[in-house]
């Protein structure tokens, strides 16, 4: 530092620090409206993991269907976004599933910028070799992660209570689902 410069904060210790202050509120405010703008289409890769609680195979600690797929979706607002999803099966051991697709909304707890929990509500169709094409209701939540790149990244549970799977008045499908999406 010069000497002038010195001498100014020498001489006015309280207009350097507010004129510090004011410096780094603006550059913090402008990097968080930039954070904040949350009105963007996304597009991913999906990977599903399922277990029916009826099956046979349920204590092998293996899941009973593997899928992947597209996601795309739509978040207007910080805490909503409506979603829809296609997955064809990868392997099933009980040979229940050809495919599932749904269209579910999502429901955000922004916790900052890179890290928000959110609940899904939603319908989902689900192609079966034996009864066709089933409908049925969905429920879910988990956690998304975001960096400072158009990349996210999510985690999620889901239920789905559908007869056609889950015969005998039994609980239905549980799925963990990965997700990775490019952000427009």
């Amino acid at each position: 530092m010069g000497q002038i410069e010195k001498e100014v904060i020498m001489k006015h210790p309280v207009s350097s620090i507010f004129l510090a202050l004011s410096v780094i509120s603006s550059l913090s405010y402008a990097q968080q409206e930039e954070e904040k703008e949350y009105s963007q289409l996304y597009l991913g890769a999906g990977f599903s993991m399922a277990n029916f609680s009826d099956s046979q195979y349920r204590d092998d600690d293996k899941f009973d269907s593997t899928l992947a797929g597209v996601v795309f979706g739509y978040r207007p607002l910080s805490f909503f976004a409506i979603e829809g999803r296609e997955y064809i099966v990868v392997s099933d051991k009980d040979d229940r599933i050809k495919w599932h697709a749904g269209v579910v909304s999502k429901w955000f707890i922004p916790l900052d910028y890179h890290f928000n929990l959110f609940g899904t509500l939603g319908y989902s169709a689900i192609g079966t070799e034996d009864h066709g094409t089933e409908w049925a209701p969905s429920i879910g939540m988990g956690m998304r992660f975001r960096n400072n790149t158009p990349l996210i990244f999510d985690i999620e549970g889901q239920y789905v209570k559908e007869s056609s799977i889950a015969p005998d008045g039994d609980d239905g499908a549980m799925s963990l689902n990965l997700s990775v999406y490019y952000g427009f």
